[in-house]
């Protein structure tokens, strides 16, 4: 079931820097527009930590660095797109935040 829409915002604004939920919200406002810029010093932003602290989160978390997470998570976004949508790959391929479709071919093909 999606998360309503205001879910990844309330979190930001309501729930304690740098916890879990805080965490939770930033994975969900990923999830919702994977193709956004979410650099490492915004994804920290959105925590409330700083970038090194959101290193050592995610490396807790997810046992990855916060940018192979979002790798990760525009390509399950991209591979959810291409199984149950009509859109052509070039246009799943931008939302999903490569810079054309033979990025995402590649980090298909990678995987």
């Amino acid at each position: 079931q999606p998360l309503p829409p205001l879910l990844p915002q309330l979190l930001q604004v309501f729930a304690p820097a740098g916890s879990g939920a805080r965490m939770q919200g930033l994975c969900a406002a990923v999830q919702a527009d994977p193709g956004q810029a979410w650099p490492v010093a915004r994804m920290a932003g959105f925590v409330g930590v700083s970038e090194s602290r959101l290193h050592a989160l995610f490396q807790r978390e997810f046992g990855l660095s916060p940018q192979a997470w979002l790798s990760a998570c525009r390509l399950r976004w991209a591979k959810h797109q291409l199984r149950t949508s009509a859109a052509p790959i070039s246009d799943i391929a931008l939302a999903a935040g490569y810079s054309e479709q033979s990025a995402l071919t590649r980090a298909l093909r990678r995987e």
